[in-house]
């Protein structure tokens, strides 16, 4: 299976899908070995996220890890988290809450300028 990434640029009717492999490239994910509680405390749910959340551009700078992932963690059936990390090279603070945002029931999906 083959996860969609983005689209070729192109004239009308020229877009095509580029995709990447669901597995080997850890942008998209679900964890199943990972518990959160609801009444955990900020640093002891940070420490169990440890291994989803993005790295330092310091500690990313010349390596293969990925500056951005989406990770599931389901706690049941009906219930989950929506684990997203985002390293600050390429999201501030401004384009993480405007996303966050945007998965409110709801709430209109918009389009961001990376240009401020």
């Amino acid at each position: 299976m083959a996860w969609p990434l983005t689209t070729t640029r192109g004239g009308p009717n020229q877009k095509k899908p580029v995709f990447f492999p669901s597995s080997g490239w850890p942008v998209f994910g679900v964890r199943t070995d990972i518990e959160l509680k609801r009444s955990m405390c900020y640093d002891d749910m940070v420490r169990v996220l440890q291994p989803v959340l993005c790295k330092t551009t310091d500690e990313s700078v010349g390596t293969k890890e990925p500056l951005f992932r989406v990770t599931l963690v389901p706690e049941s059936a009906e219930r989950f988290a929506l684990i997203i990390s985002a390293n600050h090279s390429i999201m501030d603070g401004h384009g993480f809450y405007k996303i966050s945002a945007m998965l409110s029931d709801g709430a209109p999906v918009l389009r961001l300028n990376p240009v401020r």
